[in-house]
């Protein structure tokens, strides 16, 4: 399996109102959260493989799930 990483400090989880300190693990096949610890973990402590990719997200908001569509015209005016 390949795995993507994502810790931040302001994480919007369903459960909750305001976003948390999290850390995301992330399935890349198949685009799935498979796990979220609480807190923010840093790459050396998670004991990663060198092969999993891991994000800083520092204070940016991470909101899992959300996709931002941005529409494009079709044809022309």
């Amino acid at each position: 399996m390949s795995f993507l990483v994502c810790a931040g400090n302001k994480v919007l989880l369903p459960d909750n109102v305001d976003p948390i300190p999290a850390t995301l693990v992330i399935d890349k096949v198949s685009g799935k959260i498979v796990d979220i610890k609480p807190g923010v973990h840093h790459r050396d402590s998670l004991g990663l493989a060198d092969d999993v990719e891991y994000i800083d997200a520092g204070r940016l908001t991470v909101i899992p799930g959300l996709v931002e569509y941005v529409p494009f015209p079709v044809g022309s005016r």
